[in-house]
């Protein structure tokens, strides 16, 4: 923990989360992010602790730095709140960084941060640490653009499983009751979807709202068990859009994205099929 007096934060958060408010800030003179959340609960408390000490531990070139953490009581020192105090990311969130390197006229270097984003991910599940909600706004891209991951597993955020849009990411098998907690098999699901994203430069499934996502995708699962074609199901359910120009590229996602968990691509081939996209 750090204490909180050395923490100053703009009076205005500039981007608002399912996990919280992000707010830029200054600690000890240098420049940083500081992640806001609500602690309601003893419960939640405990987790925003345990949280901050595994983020703490993560040490690796394409996981965000945390600097520390503090727990304070607010300006009407009612409510506790937890705060992350971690690394500014200058290019924002990897949506962003690509969309701006195009209206400047310069190719995005897709695969690359991709790459960048699976090697942090792999990292993490090394160590037995699920992201749970991966998304291109949570992968972050650093000014020299290097990319990112952060805002993994902040279970202490009331809101963390009913974010709006989280159905984009969301893999099949966590829209059953007796699979609702993220797995590593659904973070493979999800990062299928940030590829998406990526390609698309928007939410992977367009302007479908969640209850739509939830019921295709429900649906489906269980015509095809109760018909008898289970082998349907190890293929991706979403269409191609125009955005994936190869086939190589399609092919690539619809391994990411399969529908039943053990066909997914596993990281290390997905990242070996990634350097040769960015051909690094």
């Amino acid at each position: 923990l750090i204490p909180r007096d050395e923490v100053e934060m703009a009076p205005h958060p500039f981007r608002v989360g399912s996990f919280g408010k992000i707010y830029h800030g200054t600690w000890l003179g240098s420049r940083v992010v500081v992640k806001r959340v609500k602690l309601e609960s003893t419960k939640a408390r405990g987790d925003f602790l345990r949280e901050a000490a595994i983020w703490k531990r993560l040490h690796h070139p394409h996981i965000v730095p945390l600097f520390g953490a503090c727990i304070s009581f607010g300006e009407k020192q009612t409510q506790p709140e937890g705060l992350f105090v971690c690394e500014e990311a200058e290019n924002g969130s990897l949506r962003d960084f690509l969309f701006n390197e195009t209206q400047v006229g310069r190719s995005p270097p897709i695969w690359r941060a991709l790459r960048d984003a699976a090697l942090g991910l792999r990292f993490m599940h090394q160590r037995g640490i699920i992201h749970g909600d991966l998304k291109c706004n949570n992968i972050l891209v650093s000014k020299a653009g290097v990319a990112m991951l952060t805002d993994f597993g902040l279970s202490s955020a009331p809101a963390h499983e009913e974010s709006i849009g989280a159905f984009q990411w969301k893999a099949p098998e966590l829209f059953e009751p007796e699979c609702s907690a993220p797995t590593f098999e659904s973070d493979v699901y999800a990062f299928g979807m940030c590829v998406m994203e990526a390609l698309r430069g928007g939410s992977p499934w367009g302007p479908l709202p969640d209850a739509a996502i939830r019921y295709a995708l429900v649906k489906l699962k269980r015509t095809l068990a109760q018909g008898g074609y289970q082998r349907s199901i190890s293929t991706c359910i979403m269409p191609r859009p125009a955005n994936v120009k190869t086939d190589q590229h399609w092919a690539f996602v619809k391994q990411l994205c399969a529908f039943e968990p053990s066909k997914r691509l596993k990281l290390n081939d997905a990242i070996t099929i990634l350097e040769r996209f960015a051909e690094v």
